[in-house]
Formats: structure tokens, sequence, C-alpha cells
């Protein structure tokens, strides 16, 4: 508050010369940096149009050109320019001068027979009131946008659970029918519509994922969320189940699936649904980024209390500058008009928000000299979650 005090530009109205360089030399002695000058009312009055650092002013009141009085009545009640706090700086006695020039909007009067001390105790009190009461404007506008943020948020969430819902109930109709279809005509169909049911089978699986992605996403983000369970969890395990899923992923594109937990780095502290589904959405998210004949590899290793995991490709890899917006939702790596790879960009932010559920950290990295490393880190199952080291 101080600083800001002795940064407020202050503008001197006197026409007098001498009153102009003594204020302007006790305001600077006294750690004002910003001071500006003007010789009458009207020069005054134009100073602060053109000049938005201006926020305080010392006023004459019998000047040339125009007075103190007018200068009062066009900035603060006619209002033809902003109105600043000014203190009156008259050799006037008039009391009734004084009263006018006060109900003109001045916020202060001192006679020219001051005391240093008393100049700047008056404008920094004056100064320090003006923002405070600035700031707790501000405190109240920002709970009211916060407010209203979070009025829209609810609104947005619901929208969503409602849409992926209706969505996803016609959806496992189609998926249910399609097959029930292709197995009641398995014998009657020819390669060409077999093959139409496969996909609609397909796009139909895909879309369903989507959609519960969002649905996990819309939770995450917008309901309040328990702290995951954390328990022992063996790397090894987690992957046993992961693998046909993942086997499925690749389809016929003879990617190599190769899994390497070595003992001193497999036992985790974590919560073992979370971390199924940031290693599958890893696993996929690898697959589809990898060329035919290229591999895909989950290893890991111990760091201090952490066990890092790593899931590497050998695809065209991750440009520095989009080794974090690749966490963003919608976000796609591959973002030229042809779109190759297909997604919603949903996948690498859902693992960034589970993630984050469990205070834990994701990161990309390079992996030469081809492809990118997704780190996961996670606690190492030890002594201090009260078990024995291994």
């Amino acid at each position: 508050m101080k600083e800001r005090i002795k940064n407020t530009g202050i503008l001197i109205v006197d026409d007098s010369n001498v009153v102009r360089k003594s204020l302007t030399l006790v305001l600077t002695n006294n750690g004002f940096t910003k001071i500006f000058h003007a010789q009458n009312g009207h020069e005054g009055i134009e100073a602060i149009k053109n000049n938005p650092e201006i926020e305080f002013c010392i006023l004459d009141l019998e000047m040339p050109v125009m007075n103190g009085f007018e200068f009062l009545e066009i900035m603060n009640v006619k209002n033809q320019c902003r109105e600043i706090p000014t203190i009156v700086f008259t050799s006037i006695e008039n009391k009734d001068s004084i009263i006018t020039s006060l109900r003109l909007g001045a916020a202060d009067y001192l006679h020219k027979k001051y005391s240093s001390e008393e100049l700047v105790s008056r404008i920094s009190a004056h100064l320090r009131n003006i923002f405070l009461v600035k700031e707790k404007e501000a405190l109240i506008q920002k709970i009211k946008y916060n407010e209203e943020f979070i009025k829209l948020e609810k609104m947005k969430a619901n929208f969503i659970d409602t849409l992926t819902h209706e969505l996803k109930t016609p959806l496992t109709n189609i998926f249910g029918l399609t097959s029930l279809l292709k197995v009641s005509l398995s014998e009657k169909l020819n390669e060409k519509e077999a093959e139409y049911f496969n996909d609609v089978e397909h796009e139909s699986e895909t879309l369903n994922e989507t959609i519960s992605k969002l649905i996990e996403i819309n939770h995450l983000v917008h309901k309040a969320m328990e702290s995951p369970e954390k328990v022992e969890v063996l790397l090894t395990d987690v992957m046993k189940e992961l693998l046909p899923s993942l086997q499925k992923s690749i389809g016929g594109k003879s990617v190599k699936l190769h899994v390497d937990f070595p003992e001193n780095a497999n036992k985790v502290y974590t919560c073992r649904e979370s971390l199924k589904k940031v290693l599958l959405e890893a696993g996929q998210n690898a697959i589809k980024f990898t060329k035919r004949r290229g591999n895909v590899i989950f290893t890991s290793y111990k760091e201090g209390e952490k066990i890092i995991i790593h899931v590497k490709d050998t695809g065209f890899g991750i440009e520095d500058a989009k080794k974090e917006k690749v966490f963003d939702l919608f976000y796609q790596a591959d973002d030229s008009s042809t779109r190759k790879f297909g997604g919603t960009g949903s996948g690498l932010y859902l693992c960034k928000k589970i993630m984050e559920s469990l205070e834990e950290n994701i990161w990309f990295t390079d992996n030469e000299p081809k492809g990118s490393i997704l780190n996961i880190s996670l606690s190492a199952y030890n002594n201090k979650k009260g078990v024995k080291d291994e």
C-alpha cells in the first residue's frame, strides 16, 4: 500500500510558479515520484482528461482563466471529466468559500500556511482510504463474478450430464440391436454387408467410450469428489487386466506391446481404479500415434519415494511447445486439416485430472531417437504407509 501511495500521480493546480515548485519539493522529498503541474483550472481539467496517471489533485481557488470553484464544478457537478480526490490549497480564510469548495466536491481543505508533515499526512490518508475503497469494490465484484461463474458452471455441468445420458441410452440400443441383427443374419450376409455391421459396431463402441469419458470429466471437474482411497497396487497385476483392451486397440496395426516392471519398481500406493483408467488411456494414446510395426513399452523405475512409470511410443513425437497443451481439454496434438488420428482430445485431459485428484504428476518427455514418453509419477508403497519395506 505504501509504495502504491508514493507512485500516485499528483496534479498541482496553482497560478504561482513559486507555490508549484515548493509543493513539488515537499512531495518529492517525501517519496512521491509523479508530480504534474497546471497554471489554472482549464489546464488542470485538460491534464486530467489527457493523463490517466493523475489520481489526486492539490487545487488553488484564486486563479485566472478558470478558478478553483469552476474547476470543481466542471469535474464533480457537471461531470465533464473524470472525478479525482482534490485538496483545496488556498490562502483564503473566508469560511463560506471553504464550505462552497467542499460542497462542490473537494475532499479536504488546507491553508497555505501549512506544514510539510500535515500536507503529506493528509494526502497519504486520503489516498489510503481511496485505495481501500477500490480494493473493497474490486473484492465485491470478484465475489459477484465468482458466484455467477459457479452458477453457470453448475448449469453447464447439468446440461452435459443430461446430454450425455440422453445420448448413451439410444446408443446402447443401437449397439445391442446391431449385434442382434448381425448374429441373426450371419448366414445371409455377404462379406461386404458383414463389414458394414462391423463398422457400425466399432463406431458405436468408440462413441460410447467418448461419452463415458465426457461423463467422467464432468464429474471430475464440476462435482465435489472424495479423495480416492489408496491401497497397495502391483503394476504387473493392473497391466494383466488391461492387456486385452490394449490388444484390441492395436487392431491390425502390428504394433508390439512390451511390459517390463522391475521388482523394485512394481509396487505403488494409489487408487487402483484410477490408475487403471490412466494406464489404459496412456496405452491407447501411445498406440494411436505409433505407426505400423512400431513399439509401445510400459516400464518403471524407482526415484526416491516415487515410482515413475514410462509409457513409451515410437510415433512422431510431440513438439516442446505442445507438451503442456496436450493435457488441455479437446486439444489435438495433430491439428492439421486432415486430423488423421481422430479422437476428441479428452483422454489426456482426463488422465491429468485423475492424477491431480491423486495429488500426483504426469508429463511428456522425448523418446530418443523418436516418439514420446508419458511419465506417470506415483508414490512407492513402503513403510511410510504403515507396512514394511520389501
